[in-house]
C-alpha cells in the first residue's frame, strides 16, 4: 500500500465515522424526541409540516440510511 492509498483509506474511514456519528445522532434524537433537535432550523421545516410522531419516525429511518451509507463506504 502506497502512502497515497493509505491516506485515502484513512480519510475514507474518517468520513465513514462522521456519517455513522451523524446517523446515530439522528436515531438518538428521534427516539428521545429531543426538542433541541426538532427546533433546529434544518429540521424544523419538516417537523412543522408533519405530525411529530411521523417526523420522528422519518428521522429514525434517515439515521438508519446514513449509517448504512457509512457502512457501505467503510467496507467497499
Amino acid at each position: 500500500m502506497t502512502t497515497d492509498s493509505a491516506t485515502l483509506r484513512s480519510l475514507t474511514m474518517l468520513l465513514s465515522a462522521l456519517f455513522a456519528a451523524g446517523g446515530a445522532l439522528c436515531i438518538y434524537a428521534a427516539l428521545r424526541g429531543s426538542s433541541w433537535f426538532f427546533r433546529s432550523p434544518n429540521v424544523r421545516w419538516l417537523a412543522d409540516r408533519l405530525p411529530l410522531p411521523l417526523a420522528r419516525a422519518l428521522y429514525a429511518l434517515l439515521g438508519l440510511a446514513i449509517i448504512a451509507m457509512a457502512a457501505t463506504l467503510a467496507f467497499s
